[in-house]
């Protein structure tokens, strides 16, 4: 989105954010959402592993039973690490933006991060029906015209009347719904209390320039591009990237439906430049994200990037709303159309937020959305042009006026924060938070870490950063949002992450490590690298005076020793009088120790709500060794004990007679006996297979989460305020086997005559049948299959006349858990015609779980085929494989080597007709096997204007004396009905 939010209002009369407000805003603005548990946590080498994951997330997110954290997605990157990110759930209900990030590395965790939301009890039965929540959420809008009431614009992009989606914010059952509002335009998440339908909050999805840009090839002069050809002449669309790139001319209207292609009647285009710029800068944005980040597109998956220029009439601004970019021409008098590289790569970057770590549109995480775009946007200019000039839409100005926006070498120029909350930062509601304007901090802080700077900041701290390249910088940026960051993700978080980015890519203590903490530094996040007074030591005990705010219950803290062990803790304080003080007293051995504070609302403890503080004295001086209390999640500051009051040295006794108990298949209780200290016990830390589980001061815990068969060995060891550890003591047990049957969703195909699975080859198995009725269970039969090897599996369709393109895929349950929805549990994928015999290749990962497992074979007509669920054309076989340790019983990896390696084939169209949009006559070439089947053109409301026999490969059909406007094609097949829509000018 581009938005300068202060002069440049006047120029583009607010344009989306002023129509927005005018309806959709009329009471104050929401308060930011609120941030759960977002902290990063390091293990040690071999400490975690992904086994484990479920009751670390126990340990260190205190999950209960109705928590749950689901696998979202999972990508491995250049670097071998595995990012997992995980949903929250709360009774089964999807807790919105409450995500975590397992990064691993071989099955072993190095880190993990995120925004845990720490759900209260909330009744998850909505009161109100969906259909009276819809009507609050319109009534918030307040909009006269909506997207689904136009049904030929909604199906370009797949969009229909939102039916409302249960979901938990901020502790209440809510409704989300995506309400795309067309008069005045709008696109947003609305959410709607589910009980008593109150507004809540809206995640806008418009991403738009208030202020325009630049972007024709006037600027860029001569480009070169891909383009396909149809009809005897050119169009901008092409397949060549990802699922390809298409760029439509509204023609200065509104309706996506009547957006006509740009066409040429030679491979050079010269009619139309702003749809040449737009589609040179949607490609080379292409180019980019793959050949500098490995990204297929802004889905990470080959998505189509559309593009729409000159919409509407003197529009002086361009947006990403969810599906597209679109560009206006600008007033043609201060400004030109909005399509220059760098708010391309701006408008296609909300794309990839969007689908990374989709940063919540508003305040801090909006203002690091709308950066994100910034830096991309400058770091796409260059990679296109071997060029940037740090400055957004400086080449769009008309008549000679600068349509420049927002400078990243210099943001104070066009009234943005260089400084984080200094000068020109913006408190206030507006704009989302200030989203175009507090994005001045990140965008700095890219310049400064590419070209360096050396000067003084806002707070009057005096930096000096060696630039690491531009090249290095947009390494960093990308990895810190697509790997680290989550929805709610604030500028403490973007310090930490990005410093995380670069040691990940360059090493710790690297010059690019320190030049990215020195960047942030000088944009006034965090202390300068290896700088700072040496801390002064304590000499006696040390005393913790913590005075609360108005929501004591979101604040609690640890103390922790060199070696990571906590040593005190307390809260949350939700018992404790509002504005209340605490104090604890430490008797501490030398050392390094580290506080850590959290708020989970993410405002610290002072002064929004009460001016809570802390304070850290040395009780043998006198001294103050660290106080704070304006934070946002969370704040930390390291101490030393030099000597001091640390005359306890002396360790708790190991606990005694630890047992396992109540063992079941998935869990065991471990009883012991109290330990004993000089000073006193504080708690017990409970340890499986070498890892920290969690820590309490019972004697007892219980274990869950345990796999079924299998043996493991728990440790207990207790501790003392001080930091002493006691020796550990040992139990070994093995837990019960899982005598819960596995139960698989059901899959079938429900037409057999046309196609069927005539055989499957693995290991084995080799089975050659004819059609079972869209369904064969064949789990009697089973291979043995090796954990960490490949094997090749050969599979055919029997067809009942002609062949037809089928889509195949082939799932293995890895993990065993019932379906086959995990990350490598789609082994085969792709599609072809050959009724010959196909291969593809079932690699069994080395994590796989022992025994027997379903395996998953479906071919489908025409489309590709889920594992759950039904459809018309097509069969599903399901078969058993038996994932072992060591080769047990396969003779060979087999195959048949002269079998067909299975590709991505196309489905060919039974017609197409061209040209299209057409005046007088339209040709329709029409595929060998589709010739006989009749041809009728109707209108949108069924009326049939002609009937045409196709028995020929081509037919004409006249236009001349039809009205203008839209027409349905329609031929109907043996198996089905095909249409598309013919345009008559």
């Amino acid at each position: 989105m581009f938005n300068n939010y202060r002069w440049r209002y006047m120029v583009s009369l607010f344009l989306m954010v002023s129509a927005c407000s005018a309806y959709a805003q009329d009471q104050k603005p929401e308060k930011p959402i609120k941030k759960g548990i977002h902290k990063q946590i390091r293990f040690d080498a071999s400490q975690a592993r992904m086994s484990q994951v479920d009751q670390l997330f126990k340990a260190h997110l205190n999950t209960r039973e109705q928590d749950e954290l689901r696998v979202k997605k999972a990508m491995v990157d250049k670097l071998g690490f595995e990012h997992t990110r995980y949903q929250q759930f709360y009774k089964g209900v999807k807790v919105e933006f409450g995500s975590y990030i397992v990064h691993s590395k071989d099955g072993i965790i190095s880190s993990m991060n995120g925004d845990f939301k720490e759900v209260k009890e909330v009744e998850i039965s909505p009161s109100l029906s969906g259909d009276i929540a819809l009507d609050r959420a319109l009534k918030h809008v307040g909009a006269t015209e909506y997207l689904w009431q136009e049904s030929q614009n909604a199906r370009v992009i797949d969009y229909e009347k939102p039916k409302g989606e249960l979901v938990i914010l901020n502790n209440r059952l809510a409704y989300k719904f995506d309400v795309y509002a067309t008069k005045p335009l709008y696109r947003a998440d609305v959410y709607i209390d589910a009980h008593n339908g109150e507004f809540i909050f809206e995640n806008k999805k418009i991403h738009h320039a208030n202020t325009p840009a630049t972007g024709t090839s006037l600027y860029n002069g001569t480009v070169s591009f891909t383009a396909d050809s149809y009809s005897g002449g050119y169009r901008l669309r092409q397949t060549a990237d990802g699922g390809g790139i298409q760029t439509y001319d509204l023609n200065n209207g509104t309706n996506y439906s009547n957006a006509s292609d740009v066409t040429s009647s030679s491979t050079n285009f010269t009619g139309n430049a702003t749809g040449v710029q737009a589609h040179y800068g949607a490609e080379q944005t292409y180019k980019y994200f793959l050949q500098t980040h490995n990204r297929d597109s802004y889905n990470g998956n080959g998505a189509v990037i559309r593009s729409y220029v000159s919409y509407s009439t003197n529009y002086v601004n361009a947006f990403w709303d969810g599906s597209r970019m679109t560009y206006g021409d600008g007033d043609g008098t201060n400004y030109g159309p909005l399509v220059s590289l760098d708010i391309c790569g701006h408008e296609v970057t909300h794309g990839v937020t969007e689908y990374t770590s989709n940063l919540v549109y508003s305040y801090e995480s909006g203002a690091m959305n709308e950066s994100l775009s910034d830096i991309f946007g400058e770091s796409i200019e260059r990679f296109a042009s071997g060029t940037n000039d740090w400055i957004m839409g400086d080449d769009i100005g008309a008549g000679g006026s600068g349509g420049a926006i927002r400078s990243l070498s210099n943001p104070n120029a066009f009234s943005d924060p260089d400084t984080y909350k200094g000068s020109y930062w913006y408190s206030g509601s507006g704009d989302n938070g200030g989203v175009h304007t507090n994005s001045g901090v990140m965008n700095h802080w890219f310049y400064i870490l590419s070209v360096g700077k050396s000067g003084t900041n806002d707070n009057g701290d005096a930096y000096s950063v060696t630039g690491i390249g531009i090249e290095k910088a947009q390494q960093i940026a990308y990895r810190m949002n697509a790997t680290y960051f989550t929805s709610n993700s604030d500028y403490d978080d973007a310090r930490q992450y990005g410093i995380q980015a670069a040691i990940d890519l360059y090493g710790e203590d690297s010059p690019e490590h320190i030049a990215t903490h020195n960047a942030w530094y000088a944009v006034g996040l965090g202390d300068e690298y290896g700088g700072g007074t040496p801390p002064t030591c304590a000499t006696g005990t040390v005393t913790l005076t913590l005075v609360l705010d108005n929501y004591p219950e979101e604040t609690s803290w640890t103390l922790t020793n060199s070696s990571g062990t906590t040593v005190a803790s307390g809260g949350t304080y939700g018992s404790e009088p509002d504005g209340s003080t605490i104090t604890e007293t430490f008797n501490l051995a030398a050392g390094d120790y580290t506080f850590t504070i959290n708020d989970t609302y993410g405002d610290g403890i002072c002064c929004s709500y009460g001016n809570g503080s802390y304070t850290l004295t040395d009780n043998g001086t006198g001294t103050v060794l660290a106080s704070g209390g304006n934070f946002g999640s969370s704040d930390q500051e390291t101490i030393c004990v030099d000597g001091g009051g640390g005359s306890d040295t002396e360790a708790p006794t190991a606990p005694g007679s630890l047992a396992a108990s109540s063992i079941t298949n998935s869990s065991a209780t471990l009883t012991w006996s109290a330990s004993s200290d000089n000073v006193g016990v504080t708690g017990y830390d409970i340890y499986l297979g070498g890892s920290l589980v969690n820590s309490t001061t019972n004697t007892s815990y219980n274990l869950t989460g345990l796999a079924a068969s299998t043996s493991y060995t728990a440790s207990v060891r207790a501790k003392d305020a001080a930091g002493n550890v006691s020796d550990a003591s040992t139990v070994s047990f093995t837990t019960d086997e899982d005598s819960t049957p596995v139960e698989y969703c059901s899959s079938q195909g429900n037409n057999v005559s046309y196609e069927w699975i005539d055989l499957v080859s693995v290991g084995s198995i080799n089975n050659a049948t004819g059609a079972n009725g869209g369904y064969g269970d064949f789990t009697n039969l089973s291979t043995n299959l090796t954990r960490g090897n490949s094997y090749p599996v050969n599979f055919s369709a029997g067809f009942g006349s002609g062949s037809y393109t089928e889509y195949w895929r082939i799932w293995v349950d890895f993990n065993q858990d019932g379906d086959f929805d995990d990350s490598g549990e789609q082994v085969v994928a792709g599609s072809s015609s050959s009724s010959g015999t196909l291969s593809g290749t079932v690699a069994v990962p080395s994590s796989a779980a022992l025994g027997s497992t379903r395996m998953r074979v479906s071919m489908r007509y025409n489309a590709a085929p889920s594992s759950c669920g039904s459809f018309t054309y097509g069969e599903v076989e399901d078969y058993t494989v038996n994932i072992t340790s060591s080769f047990a019983g396969v003779a060979t990896f087999g195959g048949n080597s002269n079998a067909e390696p299975l590709g991505n084939e196309v489905a060919k169209p039974y017609f197409v007709a061209y040209p299209n949009p057409a005046k007088e006559m339209v040709e329709i070439t029409i595929a060998e096997d589709a010739r006989g089947y009749d041809l009728k053109m109707m209108t949108l409301n069924g009326v049939v204007v002609k009937e045409i026999e196709s028995t020929d490969a081509n037919v004409r059909i006249s236009m001349a004396n039809l009205p203008q406007g839209v027409y349905i094609l329609s031929m109907k097949t043996a198996r089905e009905v095909v249409n598309t829509k013919i345009i008559k000018e």
